[in-house]
């Protein structure tokens, strides 16, 4: 349903080139990929039947049966980067499930003397996605060095998603501006139209 939602979409925008699904070379984001005139989007996509929620621990960490979302996308870019250059790559984390909310104390805490922001109180990733990683995504996409746009009370967070990445900090730059993070993505089955 989301890929057929958007390939249309780009059908409909006239850029559509070409449409790949279960690309290996993607490694673990080859759920889907549009093709189109201007650049590759590649999805990672998690559906649930029941949405749930998505933890700032599941981007960092790795467990016994996946490794951690960060380093799946940063992964995936790089390939596709390299296999379609010089064409843009844009990776998504496409998900119905929402992100939490409930504070989480492994979520890294700012020295003290770097705690001085108007940014939350709330240590939940949903205050993270908000505060830190969409802004950053803003500064990134303007040219600018994404780290700039993120409050000090997330500082250490935003460190810890980059190294969890594996990439180093020039890469990063270029893959913040590139990295959709797609959370309580509705289903359209039952819509009138796309």
């Amino acid at each position: 349903e989301f890929a057929a939602v958007r390939t249309l979409r780009a059908l409909r925008d006239g850029n559509l080139v070409s449409i790949l699904v279960a690309d290996v070379r993607a490694g673990q984001i080859d759920d889907f990929q549009l093709r189109l005139t201007d650049r590759v989007d590649a999805h990672q996509v998690k559906w649930s039947r029941h949405p749930g929620s998505v933890s700032y621990g599941a981007f960092v960490r790795d467990t016994a049966k996946r490794k951690r979302y960060i380093r799946q996308l940063a992964e995936g870019w790089q390939r596709l980067t390299a296999l379609h250059h010089p064409q843009r790559i844009v990776v998504h984390f496409v998900t119905n499930d929402v992100t939490t909310t409930s504070a989480r104390p492994k979520i890294p805490r700012p020295n003290k003397a770097q705690d001085g922001t108007a940014a939350s109180q709330t240590r939940s990733f949903a205050a993270f996605v908000d505060e830190a990683w969409r802004p950053s995504v803003q500064a990134a996409r303007a040219g600018s060095e994404p780290d700039s746009a993120v409050p000090a009370a997330w500082k250490n967070a935003m460190a810890e998603l980059r190294s969890a990445s594996g990439l180093k900090a020039a890469t990063w730059r270029r893959f913040v501006a590139d990295c959709e993070l797609e959370f309580a993505v509705p289903s359209q089955i039952g819509r009138a139209h796309v």
